[in-house]
């Protein structure tokens, strides 16, 4: 799963998924937070996955998220 920071400021982002979640502290713009999730499983059901982001501009908080689905898969 990526996250990406396309502002001019720092900005913490979470990657959310049902098998886990991740928060990148202050992540530079322009830059990426990467991480993937073991489901310890050999198929997995259609769900979403969620990237959300917080970040001040100009002394304001802004609040960002991204709902996305993604397809069943079967790997047995």
């Amino acid at each position: 799963m990526r996250g990406a920071n396309g502002e001019d400021a720092p900005a913490d982002v979470r990657l959310i998924t049902p098998f886990g979640e991740k928060k990148f502290s202050a992540l530079a713009p322009d830059k990426n937070a990467y991480q993937s999730f073991s489901t310890r499983a050999s198929s997995v059901a259609a769900g979403t996955a969620t990237v959300a982001a917080y970040q001040w501009r100009g002394g304001d908080p802004v609040y960002q998220r991204y709902d996305v689905s993604y397809d069943a898969i079967d790997c047995g």
